[in-house]
């Protein structure tokens, strides 16, 4: 990867679109048309493609992979999801208190894929352990950072 203005430093944004718009009409074959857009379309599709449903909620699979460092130990958790829910998780910590950690994917399966979701999931974990208990309230204040 490298500057474009490393080898030409003159380049100007307007040179560089026609010479893009000119190498497509030669590698397709096509004509090239410049066509203007109004701010209201390109406010549609900014929010379109930035929203929830486009990024998460689509019918296509990803995964996701969060890492964070605690007092108590790092936690990693990836997340398989698909339609916009986790279909699974799985998680890894140097943390001690294992007994959360194992528990912690059975929360987060079948969860929307949306950060407050998994936050309100995640409030239903109870331990008669107060450490574990600050641990998973370490975990929901992470996951409600995110920004889903």
């Amino acid at each position: 990867m490298a500057n474009l203005t490393d080898y030409l430093p003159n380049l100007a944004i307007d040179s560089l679109k026609e010479a893009l718009r000119q190498a497509f009409g030669e590698v397709y074959g096509l004509p090239v048309e410049e066509r203007s857009q109004d701010e209201e379309e390109l406010a549609k599709r900014t929010e379109f493609f930035g929203s929830w449903e486009w990024l998460y909620g689509r019918r296509i699979p990803f995964q996701h992979e969060r890492t964070k460092k605690f007092p108590w130990g790092e936690v990693t958790i990836q997340f398989e999801v698909e339609k916009g829910r986790i279909r699974e998780a799985a998680v890894y910590s140097d943390s001690l208190k294992t007994g959360l950690i194992e528990a912690l994917p059975e929360y987060l399966r079948g969860v929307r894929f949306q950060s407050s979701s998994i936050c309100i999931e995640l409030g239903l974990y109870w331990s008669a352990d107060p450490e574990e208990e600050q641990m998973m309230k370490n975990i929901r204040e992470w996951m409600k950072e995110e920004e889903w």
